[in-house]
């Protein structure tokens, strides 16, 4: 056995220690102090030391922009405020806080991406619908037809020049098209937002 896997051993073993305490109804200053002393009395080398800091460090840093922007959401929709005082406390806001351009880029970022990816997921969705209307399937997998086109024949539709004798709209075709609304409801609502 490696000194690697011994570590891993015993920081598996004290990380069971302060699951435990986690799920305690310590205060979270004790909680932290716990990890503190976990982290001292284990045998980590300097990289696995800056490897987990770095991990913390970046938590901190995520739950901390999000506070820092949280009196701005609060401002922006919920509030019946005449426009000038919206205004006011926005101003009151923005000279009382330690927000600069980098973090108000970087909350723009992560908001655009999340956007992309709802965009993305919206394109696909209608891309898989059309497939599924365009493609053939066999008897079985169609599970039943809704509406026959040899029924237009008694409306004076000649359906075996247009190559429709024995088609028609399957259960299938009709969730395809609702997955392809949902795609369209999907793409309109995040259009608006890139």
């Amino acid at each position: 056995m490696s000194e690697e896997d011994t570590n891993s051993g015993t920081i598996k073993s004290k990380l069971k220690e302060f699951e435990n305490i986690d799920n305690s109804n310590l205060p979270e200053a004790e909680k932290m102090d716990l990890l503190i002393k976990l982290l001292e009395s284990s045998n980590l080398n300097s990289d696995q030391i800056y490897q987990y800091a770095d991990k913390v460090k970046n938590i901190a840093d995520k739950k901390l922009l999000k506070e820092k922007f949280r009196p701005f959401y609060e401002i922006s929709s919920k509030d019946k405020a005449s426009r000038e005082e919206l205004i006011d406390r926005f101003e009151f806001l923005l000279n009382t806080s330690d927000i600069d351009s980098d973090d108000a880029i970087l909350v723009l970022a992560h908001k655009r991406f999340r956007n992309v990816i709802k965009y993305l997921i919206g394109v696909l969705i209608i891309v898989i619908g059309l497939a599924v209307i365009i493609t053939p399937v066999s008897k079985g997998i169609e599970i039943i037809t809704l509406f026959h086109f040899n029924d237009l024949e008694s409306l004076g539709i000649n359906v075996d020049s247009m190559g429709l004798r024995n088609h028609g709209i399957t259960l299938m075709d009709t969730f395809a098209l609702i997955a392809i609304f949902t795609g369209i409801l999907v793409l309109t609502s995040t259009k608006k937002k890139l």
